[in-house]
């Protein structure tokens, strides 16, 4: 009895350890993770990481939004952006990566509206935009958003018909706002022999005004000067480099400009600069094309986005030009049969003196 009774204090006592040991790796999880997600928001505290929204347009027609966005001076690592879109009901976020995006840089990123599913496109009137940074543990973190444009479809029908609003109307290219260029977006052409822009080019179409996005327009000829062009400016020289300065002298190598439609694929694209130091000690470039994504089958790549385009924009657009009112009308994009309660020909002699047969089309309508 005396050996059972010793045996079963020895399993008390190992029990009661592996109890205690329990609790205290219990006790160190949580605390560690108390610690862990304490220095991380210490860490949080010393990003001055800051994003500015200058600019967003949204082609209506395309269902792409360009926004424009420069990064502020301040310490972080940037992984991408989130772009928060808003309509009178609802919002969708769409986050953009990115290789890399230096202090004070600006790009313009295309957000393909038509890929959600909740939006409605002619009533998105709100974009917003939000950092993600990389923390030193490796998690990513959202930062606060970092601005907004509103009233994005002032002019635009509110009632989803088709007919713009009556201040949006135009029957000239005159009536709409003047074209204009986008400070800060000066570059030099791949050639580097002339200074490039980003435009904005306003036009009248379908009796409304229509914005497009014009990258890379051509401002003025360097070459036409006797000068090349060097960091969106004419100058008299070329830039004098060595094999150890290309990188400060010339540039480093990486894409350059936003996401484009690919020269021969249905894809989008990006075009990535090399440079190097010749033998007469100037600097070279190489601009290599970079496939980005492919687009699938039935969408389209538009304004470096690949996207499904709208079937129709007007009810005319649904039928044919010899047949404007076939019976199809466009609702949201996409074209369908319009609900009539009887269709039929009427075949009446008019001009009666010249005999000749006139064939009327009936088609009366349902009363929604």
């Amino acid at each position: 009895m005396r050996g059972k009774r010793g045996l079963s204090q020895v399993i008390t006592t190992v029990i009661l350890i592996l109890l205690i040991l329990a609790a205290i790796g219990g006790l160190w999880a949580a605390v560690s993770s108390f610690i862990q997600s304490g220095s991380e928001k210490i860490d949080l505290q010393k990003y001055t990481l800051g994003l500015t929204l200058k600019k967003a347009v949204v082609d209506y027609d395309t269902g792409i939004a360009s926004v424009r966005v420069k990064r502020d001076s301040g310490e972080g690592d940037l992984t991408s952006i989130k772009f928060i879109v808003e309509d009178d009901k609802s919002s969708e976020v769409f986050e953009e990566f990115f290789n890399s995006f230096p202090e004070l840089a600006e790009r313009t990123f295309a957000l393909n509206l038509t890929k959600s599913e909740f939006l409605t496109l002619n009533k998105v009137h709100k974009i917003s935009i939000a950092p993600v940074f990389s923390l030193p543990s490796g998690n990513l973190q959202t930062g606060e958003i970092a601005g907004s444009v509103e009233g994005l479809n002032e002019g635009i029908d509110q009632s989803g018909g088709d007919e713009p609003a009556e201040e949006a109307r135009c029957t000239k290219d005159d009536e709409c706002p003047k074209d204009s260029f986008e400070e800060g977006t000066e570059g030099c052409n791949i050639q580097n022999t002339m200074i490039t822009k980003t435009k904005f080019d306003n036009f009248c179409q379908i009796d409304r005004c229509r914005s497009a996005i014009i990258y890379d327009f051509v401002v003025e000829d360097c070459s036409a000067q006797g000068k090349v062009c060097y960091n969106g400016l004419c100058i008299d020289d070329e830039i004098k480099c060595t094999a150890e300065t290309v990188d400060t002298a010339c540039g480093v190598d990486g894409p350059v400009g936003d996401k484009k439609c690919h020269s021969t694929l249905n894809a989008t694209a990006l075009d990535y600069k090399d440079f190097s130091c010749n033998s007469q000690g100037t600097c070279e470039v190489s601009i290599t094309e970079q496939l980005v994504e492919m687009c699938e089958e039935g969408d389209i790549c538009n304004n470096g986005e690949c996207f499904t385009p709208l079937e129709c924009i007007v009810h005319t657009d649904c039928c044919p030009s010899d047949d404007p009112y076939c019976g199809r009308v466009c609702n949201e994009g996409v074209c369908e049969d319009e609900l009539a309660k009887n269709t039929g020909n009427v075949k009446s002699a008019w001009p009666q003196d010249l005999g000749n047969i006139l064939t009327v089309r009936i088609w009366i309508h349902l009363l929604s």
